[in-house]
């Protein structure tokens, strides 16, 4: 299902060419931070693999602060990426995706 709505995504990024310096407009799934994570736990069996401050941008000059984590499958290498804005109790999925690894393979060189 990921892997479909990923496609879904990249193919709709096709049909609407990004130029520099663009804002695309985009969507978040958001719920109470409780919700969120029961969610992302339960259905995808996705674990807390890291967290740190983040900043997200909003528009041309708003950005919102809050706690950027990252859950992943060690199974199946599924993952989600939440900002969480615990002063609201509020989460947000901004990505899901498959086949989750280091971006640097073998001995790191």
């Amino acid at each position: 299902m990921k892997k479909q709505a990923l496609a879904f995504c990249f193919l709709l990024g096709l049909a609407l060419p990004a130029q520099a310096n663009q804002i695309m407009r985009m969507t978040a799934a958001c719920q109470q931070s409780d919700i969120v994570a029961d969610f992302i736990t339960e259905q995808y069996m996705e674990v807390p693999f890291a967290e740190g401050p983040s900043v997200i941008r909003l528009n041309e000059t708003k950005y919102a602060e809050g706690l950027g984590k990252i859950y992943v499958n060690p199974k199946t290498g599924g993952f989600s990426v939440v900002m969480e804005f615990p002063e609201d109790d509020v989460a947000c999925i901004l990505l899901m995706g498959d086949d989750f690894k280091p971006a640097i393979q073998g001995d790191g060189a």
